[in-house]
């Protein structure tokens, strides 16, 4: 049985730590959500290349398939090296370059989440209005920026990363990086923790004003039909009956 013993603070051992859930378990939960995404990401991404960017729904759509597509692909990687089937260097790659991308993509996708929560918004609030947020060409721009902002963001983590690698220093990604590496890396946590928060509050708001919205249409349409029938109702009882 694999296991870690953890040693308390004065040195004595403790509860001997189990590891089969880290190098078992998690990477066959992996496995499913790899072949479930790629098989799901690439048909839904081959139908959305056939349909024209026509409006700023489909170009963010567009831009979260591949977001996710791209991090379902570096699921094999971490596969390997959580259930320890590849060499050490492959922990050292994870850690330097395809954990990097994976988490990258991930909050590229969320902000794009974002964006389409946005859209949709507008959508219902200003069903005839067209800004120009609501524009393809500005959804393009925006699209591209935020490819790029993360990329900026992520890329000095992959080039901090730059202690020799070895057996014992990749069982933990933080020991390959310098204290300018480690300290940029918390920067990009606490960024990424501040851009998930700030989108899951503004979707939240989102849905609650555009559910309020669609309940009220609701209403309104069934007061319509109800003062219609009503009417009919009406109608008919005046109508003279023949003997």
């Amino acid at each position: 049985m694999n296991t870690t013993e953890i040693k308390s603070f004065n040195g004595s051992e403790r509860c001997p730590r189990d590891t089969r859930v880290a190098q078992l378990v998690f990477p066959a939960i992996y496995t499913v959500v790899f072949v479930l995404g790629i098989l799901l990401n690439t048909l839904a991404l081959w139908v959305f290349l056939h349909i024209p960017s026509s409006s700023t729904f489909v170009v963010y759509l567009k831009n979260t398939l591949v977001a996710d597509l791209i991090m379902t692909l570096t699921l094999p990687f971490k596969i390997l090296s959580d259930s320890h089937l590849g060499p050490w260097q492959l922990r050292a790659f994870v850690c330097r370059f395809s954990a990097v991308i994976f988490y990258e993509t991930m909050y590229v996708g969320i902000i794009l989440l974002g964006f389409i929560a946005f859209d949709r918004f507008l959508k219902i609030i200003r069903p005839f209005g067209k800004f120009f947020v609501q524009k393809p060409d500005f959804a393009k721009l925006v699209s591209i920026l935020i490819w790029l902002l993360l990329f900026l963001i992520s890329l000095p983590n992959i080039i901090l990363s730059n202690k020799e690698a070895t057996p014992s220093s990749v069982k933990k990604c933080a020991s390959l990086k310098g204290p300018l590496g480690l300290k940029w890396h918390q920067g990009v946590n606490n960024v990424c923790q501040l851009i998930f928060w700030t989108v899951f509050v503004l979707m939240l708001l989102f849905y609650v004003v555009i559910a309020k919205k669609v309940y009220n249409s609701y209403r309104k349409s069934g007061s319509k039909d109800r003062k219609h029938n009503t009417k009919l109702e009406g109608t008919s009882h005046n109508i003279p009956h023949r003997p």
